[in-house]
C-alpha cells in the first residue's frame, strides 16, 4: 500500500491545471524511459498503417514488425519502473500501463506480444515487491493477454467467415450460371419465398416485364401447386437426404395475361448464404417437353392424282413399262405427252420435233 510520503510526493510533483482542480503529473519530472515509451508508440501507428495498407505482406515480415514494436516499448516501462523516483512511481504506473495497452491492442497476436508483457510485468515487480503491487501488475499481464487473444480470436473467425461466405457466393453463382445452359431456368428465393434478383428466364418463361425482385414465388403458383411445393420444400429439409438426388414436382406457373406454363421443379436449400442465419432456396425451372404437334390437314396437300384422269394414269404406266422393257430412253411423243398431259408445260411440242431416236 503506497505510504503517506508516497502520496505527499506526488501531490509536490503534481500541479493545478486550470481552476476545475483537475490534477497532472508533473511532465518535467517524467522519466527518459517514458518518454522514449512514448516516441516509440508514436512509431509503432505509422509502421501498422503500412502493414494494413499493404506495404508490409509478407507474414514474417508482420511477426517481426510485432515483436520489435513490443520490445522497443514494453522493455523500456519495465526498465522505467525500476530507476523512477519515489515520487514518480505513482505518476508513472497509470502512463507505463497506458503504453503496454496501446502496443498490444493495434497488432494481435497473444503468442508474440505474451512474453513481453510478462517480462515487463517482472521487471516492475523486482523494483516493489509489496503485495499489492504484485497483484496489481499479474492483474495486468493476465488482462493484457486474454483481451489481445479475445481480439485475435474475433478477428480471426470474422476473417475466415468473410472468406467463407465469398467462396460460396462464388460457387452459387457458378452453379447458377450452369443451371442456365442445362435447365429454362433457376430462381432464389429467401426464407420467406421471396424471389432474389432479376430472374431474366423467369420473366422470359411468364411473359412478365415488370420487377421481380422481392415478390413471392408463391403467387405465381395455383392452389394445388402452393401445396405441393411446401411439401417439396418441406421434404428437402431433412438432413439424412443431403447426398440424395435434388426431389423434384410437377407445377404450372402462371404468368401474365393467365399465361400457363408447366414446369418441373428442382429444389435444394442453400445454408448460410452470405452469412445469413436463414436458409435460402434455389429452384432450377426446366419447361415441359410434351407439346402438342397439329395433325396435317388433307386438303392442303397437292392431290396430282385428281389433276391426272384415269386415262392419263394408265398412259403413263404403260410408257413407264414400255421405257422399262426397252431399256431405252423415252421417244418425243411419250416426254411431250406427258408434259402435257401431266404438268401442262408449254415445251411439249418443241420437243416433238427433237430427234430422240439418235
Amino acid at each position: 500500500m503506497p505510504t503517506l510520503g508516497d502520496v505527499c510526493g506526488l501531490l509536490r510533483s503534481c500541479r493545478s491545471c486550470g481552476s476545475g482542480g483537475v490534477w497532472m503529473p508533473d511532465v518535467q519530472r517524467l522519466s527518459h524511459f517514458s518518454g522514449s515509451c512514448l516516441a516509440a508508440v508514436a512509431v509503432d501507428y505509422p509502421l501498422k498503417s503500412m502493414a494494413s495498407q499493404g506495404l508490409i505482406k509478407s507474414a514474417s515480415q508482420i511477426s517481426s514488425l510485432a515483436l520489435l514494436m513490443n520490445v522497443l516499448v514494453i522493455i523500456p516501462t519495465g526498465l522505467a519502473a525500476r530507476i523512477t523516483t519515489e515520487g514518480d512511481e505513482l505518476g508513472l504506473d497509470g502512463f507505463m500501463v497506458g503504453c503496454r495497452f496501446a502496443v498490444a491492442l493495434p497488432m494481435v497476436n497473444t503468442r508474440i506480444m505474451a512474453a513481453p508483457q510478462l517480462l515487463a510485468s517482472a521487471l516492475a515487480i523486482s523494483r516493489r515487491c509489496n503485495p499489492f503491487f504484485v497483484f496489481r501488475e499479474i492483474c495486468v499481464a493476465t488482462s493484457l493477454i486474454a483481451l489481445s487473444s479475445f481480439l485475435e480470436t474475433c478477428i480471426s473467425s470474422q476473417i475466415e467467415a468473410h472468406f467463407e461466405s465469398a467462396e460460396a457466393g462464388s460457387m452459387l453463382t457458378a452453379f447458377r450460371r450452369l443451371l442456365r445452359g442445362v435447365c429454362d431456368g433457376e430462381v432464389l428465393l429467401d426464407s420467406q419465398m421471396r424471389i432474389q434478383g432479376e430472374p431474366q428466364c423467369l420473366k422470359h418463361m411468364l411473359m412478365i416485364s415488370t420487377a421481380l425482385h422481392g415478390k413471392s414465388f408463391e403467387n405465381f403458383l395455383g392452389e394445388d401447386e402452393k401445396r405441393n411445393f411446401a411439401q417439396l420444400i418441406a421434404s428437402s429439409g431433412d438432413e439424412s437426404k443431403e447426398a440424395s438426388l435434388p426431389l423434384c414436382v410437377r407445377a404450372c406457373l402462371r404468368g401474365a395475361n393467365d399465361v400457363k406454363v408447366r414446369v418441373d421443379m428442382f429444389h435444394v436449400q442453400v445454408p448460410q448464404y452470405w452469412g445469413a442465419g436463414d436458409r435460402y432456396h434455389l429452384v432450377a425451372l426446366r419447361e415441359d417437353s410434351e407439346t402438342q404437334v397439329p395433325d396435317a390437314i388433307p386438303t392442303e396437300l397437292p392431290d396430282f392424282s385428281r389433276k391426272r384422269g384415269p386415262s392419263s394414269r394408265s398412259h403413263g404406266s404403260n410408257h413407264s413399262q414400255a421405257s422399262a422393257s426397252s431399256g431405252g430412253l423415252p421417244s418425243g411423243d411419250q416426254l411431250a405427252g406427258l408434259l402435257s398431259e401431266g404438268l401442262g408445260h408449254p415445251a411439249a411440242p418443241a420437243l416433238r420435233e427433237v430427234p430422240w431416236g439418235l
